[in-house]
C-alpha cells in the first residue's frame, strides 16, 4: 500500500501519536477516493480485513 504522503492539495495528517492505525488507514483511503473493495484489490487484502483494520478489530498483531 502507498504511503500517505502529504500534498499542497491536501490537509496534514493530525498529530501522528494521536491517529490510528485504522485512523491513518481510513483516511488516506479516502483522500484517494477509493472505497474498501477497491483498496481490498490493491493490497491483497480482502474487503473485510479493511474494514476491521479501520474499526480497530485488527492491525496491532499485523506486521508491515
Amino acid at each position: 500500500m502507498a504511503e500517505c504522503v502529504p500534498t499542497a492539495n491536501r490537509a496534514p495528517s493530525p498529530a501522528p501519536a494521536l491517529e490510528s492505525i485504522g485512523e491513518r488507514v481510513r483516511r488516506c483511503r479516502s483522500l484517494r477516493g477509493w472505497t474498501q473493495q477497491q483498496q481490498a484489490a490493491r493490497s491483497g487484502l480482502t474487503q473485510s480485513t479493511i474494514s476491521m483494520i479501520e474499526k480497530g478489530a485488527r492491525g496491532h498483531e499485523m506486521s508491515l
